[in-house]
Parts: structure tokens; C-alpha cells; sequence
């Protein structure tokens, strides 16, 4: 299978120009880096970001939390064949952007019922959805290595956390930087570069990702540095110890898990 033969339209091209027009650069970048992280750019990922960013929009971006947690948990729901009869993407997304869109009014109603102390400890919870972020990023790299799957799909998980971090930054960016990386995998595609040479043996390839994680880990401190070194590690390694054995991408669930822990740590005092 080759990758990368046509040029895409995405999450990383769409989302930004999407809200520029509406005046939001900034809100499409940070939606754009937010669905990156968790979700990836896989089937789904224009439904999240485009109605996350549409239905912020319209609200007055009120709270940004609630409204990714509504279309994640419906992509995952449809993702996931939990709703029978909804199998047909191309016409499902459309359909559940327009409905979600329709219910702006409601939306607003139940944004503006919820008290301000709550929206507050929602909004310092949804911080530590970059940690989830960064947790599937390390778990999707462990599984596709168990799965000795195609070294292009590595290479595209890489790409797709770095231009989610920038877009998390707020840095216009990540276009170019979608764009510049996305063209070099497809001419590395279209010539069939096989993996051959030595830094692509299995041992060798298993250092050179363990040092890339660590690059880019020091490269999404900024984002987390604001709690303090021994509160970051503390939020980090709770949601993976319990997701440590997971067979499978536990994607909702560690975003569940951490807004929970958020919450709960927000009331303790941890986090302010």
C-alpha cells in the first residue's frame, strides 16, 4: 500500500483556513493540534475538527472541553459500529455536523446553565488533554512496532504528533510544516525507498524512535511546564500505569480518564 499518493484535504490545511475565514485563526489552530493529538487524521478526524470548530465558533467558544468531548465521543460511537444503521461515513458526518450545528441554540442554553466554578476546574482539566495526547502518541508508536506494520505508518504518526504540538503552540506553521513533511514521505513513497539502509534495522529504528520520543517530549514541555516537573510526571504516570496493558488504543477512554483526573485534581488543589 502506498501512502501519501494524493494530496489530502485535512485537518491541518482544512481547520486553520476554516477559521481564519471566521475570524479565529487561533481557535482553528488549537482545535487542528487537539484533534491531531488524540484522534490522529484518520476517518473521522475532519468531523471533529470541523464541527468542534464550527460549533466554538457559535457559541462565543464559551467552553472548548465539552463540546471536543461531544463530537469525539460521536466519532468514536461511529467509528466503532455502536450505532446501527450509521455505517455510511461520507453521509453520516455531514449529517451529524448539520444536526449538531442545529442545535447551537441548545448548546448555548446549557453552556450558559453551567456554573462558572465548574467551567473553570473544565477548562484547567482540558490541559491535561496534552498528556492524553502524549500517551496515545507512545502507545500508538509501542503498537505499531508489535505490529511490524509498514515503516511509513511510523513515520506519518511522527509527523502528524510534531504538527499537533505546533498547532497546540498556536503557530501558523504547522501548514507549512504539514505540507513540507507530508511532500517528502510521498516522493518517499513514490520511489519506493525500501528501508534498507541501517538505520531502518529493527534495533536501530527502535533507538533512533526512543530518542525522537524524547526530543519531543522536551519539545511539548512548554505545554506542561506550567504545573511543575513533579506534578507533570505525577499526571503523566497514573493514566499510564492504568493503560499500560492495553491491547488496543484506549483513545476515549484516556481522554475520559484524564479530564476525570483533571477535575479530581483541580478540587484537591493540585492544579489551580
Amino acid at each position: 500500500m502506498r501512502l501519501y499518493r494524493e494530496w489530502k484535504i485535512n485537518i491541518f490545511i482544512l481547520l486553520p483556513l476554516l477559521a481564519a475565514l471566521a475570524g479565529s485563526p487561533s481557535l482553528g489552530l488549537v482545535v487542528t493540534g487537539l484533534t491531531g493529538l488524540i484522534w490522529g487524521t484518520g476517518s473521522g478526524s475532519l468531523f471533529i475538527g470541523v464541527t468542534t470548530t464550527l460549533m466554538l465558533i457559535f457559541t462565543g467558544n464559551i467552553n472548548m472541553e465539552l463540546i471536543f468531548l461531544y463530537t469525539l465521543t460521536l466519532a468514536y460511537l461511529i467509528e466503532g459500529g455502536f450505532i446501527p444503521g450509521l455505517q455510511n461515513r461520507t453521509i453520516v458526518y455531514p449529517l451529524l455536523t448539520f444536526i449538531s450545528l442545529l442545535l447551537i441554540p441548545i448548546w448555548k442554553q446549557l453552556l450558559g446553565s453551567i456554573p462558572v466554578s465548574l467551567l473553570n476546574e473544565l477548562n484547567v482539566a482540558g490541559s491535561l488533554l496534552v498528556i492524553a495526547g502524549l500517551l496515545i502518541f507512545i502507545f500508538r508508536i509501542r503498537l505499531l512496532l508489535k505490529a511490524r506494520g509498514p515503516k511509513e505508518k511510523l513515520l506519518e504518526a511522527l509527523l502528524v504528533f510534531i504538527c499537533s504540538l505546533t498547532g497546540l503552540m498556536g503557530s501558523i506553521l504547522t501548514i507549512p510544516l504539514w505540507l513540507g513533511a507530508n511532500y517528502f514521505l510521498r516522493v518517499f513513497t513514490k520511489y519506493e525507498w525500501k528501508f534498507n539502509s541501517l538505520l531502518f534495522q529493527r534495533g536501530r529504528l527502535n533507538f533512533a524512535l526512543t530518542v525522537i520520543i524524547l526530543l519531543l517530549i522536551v519539545y511539548v514541555l512548554p505545554l506542561l511546564l506550567p504545573y511543575g516537573f513533579f506534578t507533570t510526571l505525577l499526571l503523566f504516570f497514573i493514566p499510564y500505569l492504568f493503560f499500560r496493558h492495553s491491547r488496543d488504543l484506549p483513545t476515549v477512554e484516556l481522554v475520559y480518564f484524564s479530564m476525570i483526573l483533571g477535575i479530581v485534581a483541580c478540587k484537591t488543589g493540585i492544579l489551580l
